[in-house]
């Protein structure tokens, strides 16, 4: 007797959006100093950009370039949150200068002449 292959689909549950969110808050809350990327990845068992995304995406959380780490804003100075102001407005000026000289390359139909 030939057995039946039965083939099951698989259900996919729907997860909470913010569940790594609230992951990533819970290891940052009760921590006054900034927490390096090195250490909520081996916590979390995310790899860098995972921590990168998931701290970008959130209201709650702020983070520092290079080496420095992560931080629950509300455990923030006020110095704190103006250096992270003025460093995310500088690179996002930076970003804007650089969209805009390329487009102007573009335009003018210029090539590399190296």
């Amino acid at each position: 007797m030939e057995q039946l292959g039965l083939m099951f689909r698989q259900v996919r549950t729907r997860r909470d959006p913010r569940a790594d969110e609230r992951l990533l808050i819970e290891q940052l809350r009760d921590k006054t100093g900034w927490v390096a990327s090195s250490t909520l990845e081996a916590a979390l068992q995310w790899d860098d950009r995972k921590v990168r995304r998931v701290a970008s995406a959130s209201d709650f959380v702020i983070g520092r370039i290079g080496t420095i780490g992560y931080k629950y804003i509300r455990n923030a100075t006020p110095d704190e949150i103006e250096h992270f102001k003025n460093a995310r407005l500088s690179s996002a000026k930076a970003q804007i200068r650089d969209a805009l000289r390329k487009v102007r390359v573009w335009h003018s139909g210029k090539v590399f002449e190296g």
